[in-house]
């Protein structure tokens, strides 16, 4: 064959990937390459040689097995296109398994030059490019901006919805599908390519046929095709729907984040693997230091407290050996920018392994109010305990005391009527003894002082003026190497409280300052008005309002803060053994919170301590007058009886009654009494315990008295020292209160001022 066409011919032939062929102008097949030769074999197995290309069409036919008519027809047609030398394109397919075209080109030299291209390959492209687009959501495009028509693929018609090619064909209906914020911006970028012949890239949105609104990415760029500017514009859609929404909830995500970052009051922060760190939210650098500069990049332990570094590396440590999931709590003090430490409770995660994070994330919030509070619940818990513990002890103990100091009175008063040496030494025996007593009421009373049970008698009270009294006696105390200053506040306000108690308070504090200097010093006594906000009285656990102050400093060795936090508790004292019970600051802290203020005690090493009592201010304006010298032993023989469950203190009682000239009865218990004042009118007074047994006490026995004897006098005794059923307006609020043990000459008073005051109804 390769003799009857031209070198260059034939080298083409050989060259192109599809079949093709050069035919003479009597149908021989001149030359032909690989692929044509093979193409024919489609038709016969075998090819004789010298075959003509017309045979090989019919039997190729032959194999597409079309109509017969079919057939004669498309033969005629291509011998004649041949003959006379004219382009000739036509197709043989077998359905379903092959399809050619077939393009003829006529040749100057005559005959002509068969190029055959493989259907089905074409088909199985455009069936790849259409699913690729459907799984991509693209499609390609071409707009002819002169016509206004526009092509779309396949996957373009998908993206606009069902039976987009009827309603969106051309450029108007497709503008009319587009949203109306994006047409111009759209048409914009398309008419700037065209000026420019740049590509460019816009998204938009645009209805689809069913409603819904998409999000279409579209890049172009001009067709050269001689016009200026081009007159084709050709490109790609791509559906960006769902990255768009996947963008926008990225960006809710990313703003929620920020927001709460931002404004979380605790420290957000994120450490690098060697510690430092490498984020800090806005409140952390609040905290920390003024400027983000002056922490990013800081090692974490800068802010930590050295007596906490060790346990901070300890849960890094830990942290660096965990998954996310694990998260490590620990509670360190972190340094505040003003140089104080706060309390803060941390949780840190590892996400050294999670990319944008590549850190240990830690969380910490401030929880130094929360264990002050704490503490302050502990102690205050603490002190309710003792103080129960202490005011049972005590009440006990003041009956035992009355039964001793009752019978040591009597003893006295018989021994004064005879006379000889051995008697007056058993006169000064019973007088050291009774004096042991006293002492012992004064440590009973201190120790219900601290458990807020003691027996108050509140006043006004000028405080100056009760300083300026207790001078003299202050100066007697300390000695002449403590300098005494005191500093009254002109205009004090007045305050309500127990005067006696009160000068007991203040002696306690110098006696305890004194102590705290012994090489001397400064010991300041200063009073003051002040105002309590909300927020202070809360934490004093009193109400808001106006206060009186009394101040005691001193210059002396001061204390540490773990002694400073049990100076209040009863009994423990920094002084020597025998040189002090431990009760007197808790007696001031239990005398303050009784009488409705508090105590509060400030104390450095090396540079002294400071108590603070405060007072509530009275909005009386004068001070109660001072009480005048005590009137003789006062007697009667009125018929009076006695109520007390404790048989020695009943006897005891029922004796002293009776020696000064009183007819007195006793009994044991409430039931008892009531029978008694039913079968004897003639009673004349009501002497009762407050704490009785039965489920019937002194109070409700009062009250039941009363019905069956109106206007009948009472008064009560009590060992624990709590008058608190006296007062918010009980009948018996002003009742007399002889507070065990007492004397027996309270006693004379107590029942000789009840029966001579106004008759009660």
């Amino acid at each position: 064959m390769q003799d009857r066409v031209g070198p260059a011919h034939w080298e083409a032939i050989e060259l192109l990937p599809h079949p093709a062929a050069a035919i003479a102008p009597d149908g021989a097949i001149a030359a032909a390459n690989a692929s044509f030769m093979q193409l024919l074999s489609r038709g016969a197995e075998a090819r004789p040689a010298g075959i003509g290309y017309p045979d090989c069409l019919t039997d190729l036919l032959q194999a597409a097995d079309p109509p017969a008519g079919d057939r004669q027809a498309f033969l005629v047609a291509r011998s004649a296109a041949l003959r006379d030398g004219q382009a000739d394109a036509f197709a043989i397919e077998r359905t379903g398994e092959w399809a050619y075209r077939f393009r003829t080109v006529p040749r100057p030299e005559a005959g002509c030059l068969v190029f055959v291209e493989d259907l089905s390959e074409f088909e199985r492209r455009d069936a790849m490019l259409a699913e690729a687009e459907l799984l991509s959501r693209s499609g390609a495009w071409e707009l002819d901006r002169e016509s206004g028509q526009i092509l779309f693929s396949k996957g373009a018609w998908a993206l606009f919805g069902p039976g987009a090619q009827e309603k969106i064909g051309t450029l108007d209906r497709w503008i009319t599908n587009i949203h109306p914020d994006d047409v111009g911006g759209m048409l914009a970028e398309v008419e700037k390519s065209r000026r420019t012949n740049e590509p460019f890239e816009y998204a938009y949105r645009i209805y689809r046929t069913d409603g819904q609104l998409i999000e279409i990415n579209i890049k172009g760029r001009p067709v050269w095709d001689g016009a200026d500017p081009p007159r084709r514009v050709r490109g790609t859609f791509q559906d960006i729907t769902q990255v768009r929404e996947a963008q926008r909830a990225l960006e809710r995500s990313e703003q929620k984040f920020r927001a709460i970052v931002e404004n979380n009051p605790g420290i957000i922060a994120i450490l690098g693997i060697d510690g430092r760190l490498k984020f800090v939210s806005p409140a952390g650098e609040e905290l920390l230091a003024h400027t983000g500069p002056e922490v990013i990049d800081h090692a974490w332990t800068e802010f930590v407290h050295p007596d906490d570094i060790g346990t901070a590396m300890a849960a890094l440590q830990r942290l660096l050996g965990r998954s996310e999931e694990a998260k490590e709590r620990t509670e360190l003090r972190v340094r505040h920018r003003d140089g104080h430490w706060l309390t803060m409770e941390m949780v840190g995660s590892n996400f050294l392994n999670t990319d944008g994070v590549e850190g240990i994330v830690l969380s910490a919030h401030d929880v130094t109010d929360r264990k002050e509070t704490e503490d302050r619940l502990r102690q205050a818990q603490k002190m309710e305990a003792v103080g129960q513990l202490t005011g049972g002890i005590a009440h006990d103990f003041n009956n035992l005391l009355a039964v001793i100091s009752g019978n040591l009175e009597l003893i006295a008063e018989g021994l004064d009527a005879i006379s000889g040496p051995a008697t007056a030494s058993l006169q000064r025996k019973c007088e050291t003894a009774l004096r042991a007593t006293d002492r012992g009421a004064t440590l009973t009373r201190s120790l219900l002082a601290f458990a807020r049970k003691q027996t108050l008698r509140p006043s006004i009270v000028d405080l100056n003026e009760l300083v300026e009294e207790m001078s003299e006696l202050v100066r007697r105390t300390t000695p002449g190497n403590v300098e005494l200053r005191i500093r009254p506040h002109d205009g004090l306000w007045l305050c309500v409280v127990d005067s006696g108690l009160m000068q007991n308070a203040l002696l306690n504090l110098v006696l305890n300052a004194r102590d705290a200097m012994p090489d001397g010093g400064v010991l300041t006594i200063a009073t003051d008005n002040t105002v309590l906000d909300a927020a202070q009285a809360a934490q004093a656990e009193v109400p808001a309002g106006e206060y009186v102050l009394l101040t005691v400093t001193d210059t002396g060795i001061g204390m540490a803060p773990e002694t400073v936090s049990r100076a209040f508790d009863p009994f423990f004292t920094t002084k020597g053994v025998g040189q002090g019970t431990g009760l007197g600051l808790s007696m001031v802290y239990g005398f303050a919170k009784q009488s409705d203020g508090y105590s509060r005690i400030a104390s450095t090493l090396g540079k002294g301590t400071t108590v603070r009592i405060y007072l509530p201010r009275s909005t009386n304006t004068a001070a109660a007058a001072p009480a005048g010298p005590p009137a003789a032993l006062p007697q009667g023989r009125e018929h009076i009886l006695v109520v007390e469950d404790d048989a020695d203190v009943r006897d005891l009682t029922q004796s002293a009654l009776q020696s000064l000239g009183y007819r007195a009865e006793a009994v044991s218990s409430a039931a008892q009494a009531l029978a008694h004042l039913q079968s004897h009118p003639q009673v004349d007074m009501l002497l009762t315990d407050i704490i009785l047994p039965e489920g019937m006490d002194g109070v409700m026995l009062a009250d039941r008295a009363a019905e069956l004897r109106p206007g009948l006098p009472v008064a009560f005794m009590t060992g624990h020292g709590d008058n608190a059923f006296l007062r918010n307006g009980s009948r018996h609020e002003h009742a007399p209160l002889l507070r065990k043990p007492f004397r027996r000459a309270e006693l004379a008073e107590a029942v000789r001022a009840l029966l001579d005051g106004p008759v009660r109804s």
